[in-house]
């Protein structure tokens, strides 16, 4: 009788989905992205089109489609999530989903508009956060146009202003992305560098696509200093793991095309990623299980490696040993 009770009471139906919506945002930042997608879907569905819960849960929908490489679903998420921050007139999320819708529009190939509504973004930024991120995604927008000392420029002056603002969260892909351009750009002593220091923030725990892209940069510098077995086997580690997102998985195939040796693995696919592995989400989820029931994806590298010691595949073994390098 208590549940039927809770169930039917709005401000408790209200509380679980905000819950529900946090334990989404969690998941997703971890890796578990079919995890992210029922918790976030199940958290939007009962509450109102103006609440802000539901804005944000929206907006993490949309970006959980984006990582897995379904942009008309992710920008359908994230223009409702648009609307719903501006009839609560938050200016700060009408800001953030256009940069977002920016960049969904990147790519999906329409470069001729995305850099309008991330200029628009930028302009109509207010807070540090905000115009940080719009900063980010329009040097994101610029290098994929081919103008790769603008977008150098953008990005450098994203990792400033994240860096004087003390948000490590903001630093992360600004510097990632210019450790990314050093490697195309062949400076290897500099993507090195930037690739390590993403990973210097202590005992933080780091978005797992931004670990999964920090590997794969290293597999390609291994690539480069001749040592095409062990930018194979982090290649391989990358791509085997569940928290997979387009862009590593496009930009690890490509790698691994260019290396000796076995063919590639199959990737990972937890809900739209990669190339379908049948029941591979619980096998993963379970695998990833420490001791007391803890997903080793949101440790540190260092606790990562050593869970890893005498209990993980070659390539798992592989994955934390990268994310030492």
């Amino acid at each position: 009788m208590r549940a039927f009770a809770s169930e039917a009471d709005p401000a408790a139906r209200r509380t679980a989905a905000v819950a529900g919506a946090f334990g989404g945002f969690a998941a997703f930042r971890l890796g578990r992205l079919a995890d992210a997608a029922s918790r976030l879907t199940a958290a939007a569905a009962p509450l109102a089109e103006d609440d802000p819960v539901r804005a944000h849960a929206q907006r993490q929908l949309g970006l959980l489609d984006w990582a897995q490489g379904a942009f008309a679903t992710a920008a359908e998420h994230m223009e409702a999530s648009r609307a719903a921050f501006a009839r609560a007139g938050d200016r700060w999320g009408t800001t953030l989903a256009d940069a977002y819708l920016g960049m969904i529009a990147v790519d999906r190939g329409d470069l001729a508009h995305a850099p309008a509504r991330l200029e628009a973004a930028l302009t109509a930024a207010q807070d540090p956060n905000s115009v940080g991120y719009a900063t980010l995604y329009l040097g994101l927008a610029r290098a994929a146009q081919d103008d790769a000392a603008e977008g150098r420029t953008l990005l450098e002056r994203a990792a400033a202003r994240f860096a004087g603002a003390d948000d490590t969260v903001g630093r992360e892909p600004a510097v990632l992305a210019l450790g990314l351009l050093d490697l195309e750009d062949g400076d290897v002593a500099a993507a090195r560098a930037r690739l390590r220091s993403v990973l210097a923030a202590g005992d933080r725990r780091h978005a797992t696509r931004y670990l999964l892209a920090v590997v794969a940069g290293t597999a390609a510098l291994r690539a480069r200093a001749g040592d095409p077995a062990t930018a194979r086997a982090w290649s391989d580690a990358v791509l085997r793991h569940p928290g997979l997102d387009v862009e590593s998985r496009l930009r690890t195939q490509r790698l691994r095309a260019t290396l000796p040796g076995p063919a590639a693995v199959v990737p990972f696919d937890g809900g739209g990623g990669g190339a379908t592995r049948p029941g591979g989400v619980k096998r993963a989820r379970r695998s990833r299980r420490g001791r007391h029931g803890r997903s080793r994806s949101g440790q540190t590298a260092g606790a990562t490696s050593k869970a890893c010691r005498n209990r993980c595949s070659p390539s798992k073994r592989a994955l934390s040993r990268a994310s030492r390098s």
